[in-house]
This record gives structure tokens, sequence and C-alpha cells, in this order.
């Protein structure tokens, strides 16, 4: 159970902000919502190392 946790409401305005960077870095502009998003985008992994450790 998730109360009141300052840290956890951290990491997750950090992904998504980091997925809302990759997003505008490939040219993509608009209005998204959490289920827009690619879990991938919000990792500070790049995709080669989410297969490598991920798969």
């Amino acid at each position: 159970k998730l109360d009141s946790n300052p840290e956890f409401t951290g990491s997750v305005i950090v992904a998504f902000a980091r997925a809302a960077h990759k997003l505008s870095k490939q040219g993509q502009m608009g209005c998204f919502t959490p289920f827009d998003i690619a879990p991938a985008l919000m990792s500070p992994l790049s995709a080669e190392e989410l297969r490598a450790h991920m798969l």
C-alpha cells in the first residue's frame, strides 16, 4: 500500500519527464496520457540495455 510517499511520487514524476523528453526528441508533441507512454520511454536505460537485462 502506498501512503504519502514523496520519494515514490518524485520518481514517478521524473520517469514521466524522461518519457516526455524522449518523445520531444522524436518530434512528437501534444497531449499524452499515462496509457500512451511506453514503459521503455520511462527508463534511463537504452533499448539494448533493457533487452539484455529484462528479457
